[in-house]
C-alpha cells in the first residue's frame, strides 16, 4: 500500500474538494492507503461534505505551529506522497520531506501577490498535474513546465439517465460555489430574456457560498427563481430540472457539468477554460461568457422535447469518457512512479520548458 495524504483547504462542497474525496475512495482498490488533510477553519455557516470512511485530520494554517503539526500527522501515519489540490495549497506542501504531487484546478486568476510563492512551490513539486489542457497551458510559465494532463472523473454509477421531468414550464439548473466567478447574473438576465419572449422558462439554482445574500437579495420577488441550498445530492437535483446551465467566466474541469452530462440532461455552456474540450464536438451548446443573450438563445431552443432529449443523449455520452476510475488510475501511476523514485526525478513529460 502506497500511503497518500490529499492536502485541500476545507470540504465545503466543491469540485476540487469532492474530486479529492472520490480520488481517496476510488484508490483504496488500487493499492492507496489515503489521508485527508484540510488547512484553513471551515467557514462558519456553510454545508460540508462527508468524508466517509476516508481519515480526515483538520489543522489550521494560521496557527504558528502549523508547519510542526502538518510534519507530524505526515509522520506519524508514515505518509510516502503529499497530494496538493490547488495551487496556493501548493505553498503548504512545498517543503515537506516526502514527494510532493500538485493538482491544478482553477486558473491563477488575478492575485499576483501570490505569484511569486505559488511559482516558487509549484517548481518545488515532483509532479505537477492539471485537470484541463487549458490550465496546462496557462501554468507552464508559472511553473517552468507543462504539468500533465489528468481529467477529472465522476463515479457514473451514481448518474444514471434522469427520468423526464413532468411538469409545466422549462426548469433551467445551475449547480455550482454561490462565487462571483460562476456568473448567476448572467443566468437570471438569460431567463428574464426567455420570459419576455414568452417561454416559461424558470431557474433553479443549488449551492451555496460567499455570493448567497446578494443572490438573495436580487432574486427576492422572483417567483420563477429558486435558490435551492446545498446540493449534498447532485443527481436527485438533476432529476428535478429540464437542462443544465453553466454560464462561468472560467472554468478549470467543471465537476457538475460532467455530472448533468452523465445524467442525460442538454447543458448550455460558456466555452470557456476546459469546457470546450470537455464536452467535445456535440456533449454541450457552447456561448460565449459573459452574454446573456446568447445564453437565452441557446436555452430557447430546448424549450422543444425532442431538442432536449436528443442533446442530452449525446451529452451522457460524451460523460463516458470522464470516470473517476480513470482517473484514479492515472493518478495511482503517477504515485508510485514518484515513490518509487524517492521523489527525487520529474516525469519526462514535465520537463523544464525550453
Amino acid at each position: 500500500m502506497i500511503r497518500v495524504a490529499h492536502l485541500l483547504p476545507t470540504l465545503e462542497i466543491g469540485g476540487r474538494e469532492r474530486t479529492a474525496i472520490e480520488l481517496a475512495r476510488a484508490g483504496a482498490a488500487l493499492g492507496i492507503a489515503p489521508l485527508l488533510i484540510t488547512h484553513e477553519r471551515a467557514p462558519e455557516g456553510r454545508a460540508m461534505l462527508s468524508p466517509g470512511a476516508v481519515p480526515h485530520v483538520a489543522l489550521d494554517s494560521r496557527a504558528g505551529d502549523f508547519d510542526a503539526r502538518l510534519r507530524a500527522v505526515l509522520e506519524s501515519r508514515g505518509t510516502q506522497l503529499v497530494h496538493a489540490h490547488g495551487h496556493v495549497t501548493a505553498i503548504h506542501a512545498a517543503h515537506l520531506p516526502v514527494p510532493r504531487l500538485a493538482t491544478l484546478h482553477v486558473a491563477p486568476g488575478m492575485a499576483w501577490r501570490w505569484a511569486l510563492p505559488i511559482a516558487r512551490a509549484l517548481r518545488r513539486m515532483n509532479a505537477l498535474a492539471a485537470v484541463s489542457d487549458d490550465l496546462a497551458r496557462r501554468f507552464a510559465p508559472l511553473a517552468g513546465r507543462r504539468p500533465l494532463t489528468i481529467a477529472t472523473g465522476i463515479d457514473l454509477a451514481r448518474y444514471p439517465p434522469a427520468p423526464a421531468r413532468r411538469g409545466e414550464g422549462l426548469v433551467i439548473g445551475m449547480l455550482s460555489r454561490l462565487h462571483p466567478v460562476k456568473r448567476h447574473q448572467d443566468a437570471l438576465a438569460a431567463v428574464a430574456l426567455l420570459r419576455a419572449r414568452g417561454i416559461d422558462a424558470r431557474l433553479a439554482i443549488a449551492g451555496d457560498g460567499p455570493m448567497e445574500a446578494r443572490l438573495r437579495t436580487a432574486t427576492r420577488g422572483l417567483p420563477h427563481v429558486e435558490l435551492a441550498g446545498p446540493a449534498t445530492d447532485s443527481a436527485a437535483f438533476f432529476a428535478r430540472i429540464d437542462a443544465f446551465l453553466l454560464c462561468s467566466g472560467h472554468e478549470g474541469m467543471p465537476l457538475a457539468l460532467i455530472e448533468a452530462m452523465a445524467s442525460g440532461l442538454p447543458c448550455v455552456a460558456t466555452a470557456v477554460g476546459g469546457v470546450p474540450d470537455l464536452v467535445g464536438p456535440d456533449g454541450a451548446l457552447l456561448v460565449p461568457a459573459r452574454r446573456p443573450a446568447a445564453l437565452a438563445d441557446a436555452l430557447a431552443g430546448l424549450h422543444d422535447e425532442e431538442r432536449r432529449r436528443t442533446l442530452g443523449e449525446a451529452a451522457r455520452r460524451r460523460a463516458q469518457h470522464f470516470s473517476i476510475d480513470r482517473q484514479a488510475m492515472a493518478y495511482a501511476a503517477l504515485y508510485r512512479s514518484l515513490v518509487t523514485a524517492g521523489g527525487s526525478s520529474v516525469p519526462s513529460s514535465q520537463r523544464k520548458l525550453g
